[in-house]
């Protein structure tokens, strides 16, 4: 029996979906908003949400990814609320459990949602792959081996079916879950697109035990998603331990209504419990980010602060206004987000210190200095991730520096006057190449 989502679920989903572009640094456009408004108030499917949304893709495919991935979230019975609660002990839904359980619903969800846009979507990788990330310091994270992909699956999914749930509590769900996930991401089968394979089959994998996904955890923390998982499979012999605290803070939330802070800065590892810097040798410049800190606390108002949690996840879709996403487009009010800024900017340069900002990165510090740049921490962590990846949008940097659009692309077209980047394509799809 096919049952309808309400306007409320499938907001969450389109949330959801949306979100998670910006692991990528994908930035969907307006126009799939008016689609996903259009199949939120039910004038059209989420077939038809698809379809339009491959007319108005150009090159990042981020929209048509975003509808395929709603469509594959609004497909279930469970998805439409009809359960809340972990269901394991029924017999059926451990079965159903144990079907899901296998490398063809991996593939099949990556196929769905990469068809015509990869050319091996839904197939495993075939070369060894390794990438530097941000959490790690720029440490390389080095995936197993390409050859051993199917049999670790095999491994791994054979060892969760044995598994039994039966009269454990949710804490220790959520602690076998992360386990599980962590394990599985930590594969990589895919060449490209794993951390959006791994959790749009982590939402349906939940939803065989009866558990809708009815909150925002993961709509709102779509980078520290990732770099969570990034965290628990990364170790070396000197000074980093492979940590799933993390990502079982995350699913704790998820699955327990727990409020844990999660900020996605403390996952780095330069970064202590509450975001503060580590690696820091000047004890003027630890008084000075102390300050910082402080003064940006009492200048937040608490509209302020919404706005950069919504910025955090790169979500396009306001996550606090749910209303006016199913019934009308969001109304453009520029003038009090500006006043805003603004009186919280003039507060924090006030309450300064003077202390010239001296960056962590010689490197960094080394290029500010030739090319005469003002340095500065976001100015700083862009800089890190154009050395790392040799290009940056402005959504990414946006979520880097954890700042406004505005303040990211003042600082990218900085360094693009300046010939540290160069700026290619226009509006939505500009992309800047360090030089």
């Amino acid at each position: 029996m096919k049952i309808e989502l309400d306007e409320k679920q499938k907001i969450l989903f389109w949330k959801t979906a949306i979100a998670f572009q910006a692991i990528e640094g994908l930035e969907t456009s307006d126009e799939l908003m008016d689609i996903a408004r259009q199949n939120i108030v039910g004038e059209i499917s989420a077939r038809k949400a698809v379809n339009l949304a491959k007319k108005i893709d150009k090159e990042n495919h981020a929209n048509v990814v975003a509808a395929r991935m709603f469509e594959i979230l609004s497909q279930t019975p469970q998805a439409a609320g009809l359960l809340n609660e972990f269901s394991p002990n029924a017999s059926k839904v451990q079965k159903k459990a144990h079907e899901f359980l296998s490398q063809e619903t991996l593939q099949n969800i990556h196929h769905k949602l990469f068809e015509g846009i990869l050319e091996n979507a839904g197939e495993y990788r075939k070369k060894n792959i390794a990438k530097r990330e941000w959490a790690l310091d720029g440490e390389l994270l080095v995936y197993p081996e390409a050859k051993n992909i199917a049999s670790s699956l095999k491994k791994l999914f054979s060892q969760e079916k044995k598994f039994s749930f039966e009269n454990l509590k949710k804490p220790e769900i959520a602690e076998h879950i992360a386990n599980f996930i962590s394990e599985l991401w930590q594969i990589h089968p895919f060449e490209k697109y794993n951390t959006q394979t791994v959790a749009i089959f982590l939402i349906k994998y939940l939803e065989h035990f009866g558990f809708a996904s009815s909150n925002e955890t993961l709509a709102r923390k779509p980078v520290y998603f990732r770099n969570s998982l990034v965290r628990s499979a990364y170790s070396d012999e000197k000074k980093i331990k492979a940590d799933k605290i993390y990502f079982e803070q995350l699913l704790q939330n998820l699955l327990c209504g727990a409020k844990n802070k999660l900020n996605y800065k403390t996952i780095h590892i330069k970064y202590d419990e509450d975001g503060v810097a580590i690696k820091v040798e000047d004890s003027k410049k630890k008084k000075r980010v102390g300050s910082k800190k402080a003064d940006s606390k009492k200048s937040d108002s608490v509209k302020a602060k919404k706005e950069r949690k919504t910025r955090e996840t790169g979500v396009r879709i306001k996550l606090d206004d749910e209303k006016n996403i199913a019934s009308k487009p969001a109304q453009k009010n520029e003038k009090p987000k500006k006043v805003i800024a603004k009186k919280s900017e003039e507060i924090a340069k006030s309450s300064e210190d003077k202390t010239p900002y001296i960056p962590n990165d010689t490197k960094v510090a080394r290029l500010c200095k030739n090319a005469q740049i003002e340095c500065n921490e976001k100015v700083e962590k862009i800089l890190e991730y154009l050395f790392e990846n040799k290009s940056i949008t402005n959504s990414q940097a946006r979520t880097i520096a954890e700042t406004s659009t505005e303040t990211a692309r003042k600082i990218l077209a900085k360094l693009s006057e300046n010939e540290i980047v160069e700026a290619q394509g226009v509006n939505k799809n500009r992309i800047y190449l360090l030089k």
